[in-house]
């Protein structure tokens, strides 16, 4: 994912440019938008439709004040006769309203330019509570993203995207069960003491939202080994 998955406010101008001079591409994480969308209801729309899609595939950035061409940005051009504090209410507001389920943890920040421009970053977040519809002007319109951009989710998408996030839920539960069970009858990977136990379950949901692939190749040294834990505590 671009910037490294990293919070709007942590962005600098050194990462915006970092785009360019890589050729970053549009697609699936990432969105360029040279100006901010308008008080048309048709901007207003197309701006819905581009944060549903992101919180319905993996997340990912718009950025707005950022030239685009063929879905290359060429220049950072930035915004100008803004009050970034009143147009980020205005962005999140449109969010929180216009889509259902609300999506959480939308992010946004500026990134202040040399020539006294801004950029205005929002990170949209992979979401868990699938899927999110635009309702704004009753539009009822769910998108999704790929390689291309966003897309409209047809019927036979959109029901697998309800049964995937029906089923993670179950997953999860199915899988605490099994390791309670495991745990009383003495089958954990490791040997408790016969006293009262606590359990905690650290479940990580993109372990249950689909296909997860992890090459321990490519991990640093320090995080292939695996700490055991304090029986004294």
């Amino acid at each position: 994912m671009p910037f490294g998955q990293k919070s709007p406010t942590q962005i600098k101008k050194a990462d915006l440019q970092g785009l360019i001079d890589t050729k970053a591409s549009e697609g699936k994480d990432i969105d360029y938008k040279l100006m901010l969308p308008g008080k048309a209801d048709s901007e207003r729309r197309e701006f819905l439709y581009d944060v549903s899609s992101f919180a319905n595939t993996a997340g990912g950035y718009l950025v707005f004040g950022m030239e685009e061409t063929e879905g290359v940005a060429p220049a950072l051009v930035g915004l100008e006769n803004i009050n970034p504090d009143d147009e980020i209410r205005r962005l999140e507001e449109m969010a929180r309203d216009g889509i259902r389920p609300p999506i959480p943890g939308i992010q946004t920040a500026p990134i202040s330019l040399e020539s006294g421009r801004l950029v205005i970053v929002m990170r949209i977040p992979k979401s868990w509570s699938l899927p999110h519809q635009v309702t704004y002007q009753k539009a009822f319109r769910f998108y999704a993203r790929d390689t291309n951009g966003k897309y409209q989710l047809d019927v036979d998408e959109l029901r697998t995207v309800f049964v995937r996030s029906e089923q993670a839920a179950e997953k999860m539960r199915q899988f605490r069960l099994n390791r309670l069970s495991n745990i009383i009858a003495d089958e954990a990977p490791a040997m408790l003491p016969s006293s009262s136990r606590m359990i905690i379950h650290l479940l990580p949901f993109a372990a249950f939202g689909g296909l997860v692939t992890l090459n321990l190749r490519e991990l640093p040294n320090d995080a292939r080994s695996f700490v055991g834990l304090n029986r004294g505590v």
